[in-house]
């Protein structure tokens, strides 16, 4: 084999001295299950409750596919030569394997198609009513659709009745809608077009989740009943597809689980949401490190915090939120409005957030609300600052400063 040259940055080779040790590392593949590594005289990968150590993970998953972008770079001919070369069946993969910076335009494919397969058939205008994520694909898993929705919500025999929210287990006043025709019931949220849980009419037509031995740990180990693990991967505010793998992560009211749609089964349950690694997020190897992003909530009462904490003030304004920035824009001639009870749209808030940015020049996944309040907008990736904004009282508080200076 021809060696071959590779410049790397100083930081990069110094982390690889510090993680050396745990390179000598072989692959085994035991019948398509998961892999098995081992190597004699090695350190455990494994930290104490036996995943993956975070040393472990940025070695094989951080410094290591570093390393092999860098060297595509610096050997294009010989990177160019292996493509073109013809090689055998046996070493072609087995499945098409995603780029991990393909990652979460994948994540936004499958949502797409799952929408797409969802409302198929029903207009724009008649998708009014938000169906959460989790409810989505619990009904997509029985060849249920958005159609039957509407037909439940405008059938002559649909009964409807009230539950208070001390009366049901979702915490609010909640409408039902029960067709004993169609054979299901509808949950709606008193207050929004929200469909929060969807369920047979005949309650011991419920097919329950098969729960493994891992997960029945769990469960005691966090105190939860039956009822609420199952609750999690059908009524969950969140989903997160596990890149490589048939498994999705559900959340729902701080709790997590990790679900198998194939066989309805339930491998593990978790007090807030695991690790879900965003490739684009990763450590930058030179330069300023970018800090880690600020997740933009998608409730209306979380946004609206956020934003008083950056020193925004929020107003209604008829059906909306006006949001203004009396430092950032002391006339107060530019605003953001924002809806009041979001429901035509699952990116409501990104769209919130982009306005921001577009009309304040700040972005709120990265701003520091100290300098926010102060009317200081800085560069997310360098940090540097573009902007200093003032009131117009300290405005005048700095010329009387200067007129009594002249004076004296």
């Amino acid at each position: 084999m021809i060696s071959k040259n590779l410049t790397i940055p100083v930081e990069l080779y110094s982390r690889l001295r510090e993680l050396v040790h745990l390179a000598p590392y072989r692959y085994e593949e035991n019948n398509g299950s998961d892999w098995n590594l081992s190597a004699e005289n090695a350190p455990d990968l494994r930290d104490e409750s036996g995943r993956l150590s975070p040393d472990a993970f940025e070695l094989y998953f951080e410094l290591l596919p570093h390393l092999a972008k860098l060297f595509v770079q610096q050997n294009p001919q010989q990177v160019s030569a292996y493509k073109n070369a013809p090689k055998p069946a046996a070493v072609k993969p087995s499945v098409q394997l995603i780029p991990l910076e393909k990652v979460p335009e994948e994540h936004e494919k499958q949502a797409r198609e799952i929408e797409e397969k969802f409302y198929a058939g029903v207009p724009e205008a008649e998708r009014v009513h938000h169906v959460l994520p989790g409810v989505m694909d619990h009904m997509l898993r029985h060849d249920l659709s958005y159609s039957m929705i509407l037909d439940i919500l405008h059938a002559e025999d649909t009964v409807m009745s009230s539950e208070s929210a001390a009366e049901n287990r979702y915490g609010r006043a909640v409408t039902l809608y029960s067709n004993e025709r169609i054979g299901y019931v509808l949950v709606m949220n008193a207050h929004a077009p929200d469909l929060l849980s969807m369920r047979p009419w005949r309650a011991d037509a419920l097919i329950p989740y098969h729960l493994t031995d891992e997960a029945l740990e769990d469960m005691a180990r966090l105190g939860l009943t039956i009822d609420m693990v199952r609750r999690i991967p059908q009524e969950a505010q969140e989903r997160y597809p596990v890149p490589g793998t048939a498994y999705t992560l559900y959340y729902f009211q701080g709790y997590s689980v990790k679900y198998h749609p194939a066989d309805s089964r339930i491998v593990s349950i978790a007090e807030g949401l695991p690790g879900v690694r965003n490739p684009l997020a990763q450590p930058k190897m030179r330069g300023v490190k970018r800090q880690p992003a600020r997740k933009i909530p998608s409730d209306v009462s979380s946004l609206k915090a956020l934003l008083e904490e950056h020193g925004f003030t929020v107003a209604m304004g008829g059906k909306h939120y006006d949001v203004r920035h009396p430092v950032l824009d002391p006339a107060l001639g530019k605003k953001v409005t924002t809806s009041i009870t979001p429901s035509d749209s699952q990116r409501w808030h990104l769209n919130t957030a982009r306005q921001i940015r577009q009309s304040f020049g700040l972005d709120l996944r990265y701003a520091n609300p100290e300098d926010s309040r102060a009317g200081i907008v800085r560069d997310p990736k360098s940090g540097k600052v573009l902007g200093e904004f003032s009131t117009p009282n300290a405005q005048a508080a700095d010329g009387a400063e200067e007129t009594d200076s002249h004076s004296s």
